[in-house]
């Protein structure tokens, strides 16, 4: 399967920059950036603050969700973006992570 959710900091032109998102644990750090699509192509990479090891993903290909935790390999999440596509999109994705990571 080809990886879908590509690392952070590779974005396809039109994308926008990384930008840190709210996250509980002050040991961690949650990224986010779009790579196209309107809005529904985007990376969500919560890492380790300290060495910036990647802890688990979940991004939007255009049209699926997938997600990965450590090098696990990455699954699919939902088969529609949908549920990150209003005004919430970033707590949704902060909600998600959350829950996948406990």
């Amino acid at each position: 399967m080809l990886m879908i959710c590509l690392p952070m900091f590779v974005w396809a032109s039109g994308g926008t920059p990384p930008s840190q998102l709210d996250w509980p644990n002050p040991r961690e750090v949650l990224w986010y950036h779009s790579c196209g699509c309107a809005d529904d192509c985007w990376v969500a990479e919560l890492r380790n603050r300290k060495n910036q090891q990647i802890k688990a993903s979940l991004c939007c290909d255009c049209e699926q969700v997938f997600f990965r935790l450590g090098k696990q390999p990455e699954q699919q999440y939902a088969s529609s973006c949908s549920a990150f596509s209003d005004e919430n999109k970033f707590q949704e994705i902060n909600r998600t992570l959350q829950e996948l990571v406990q």
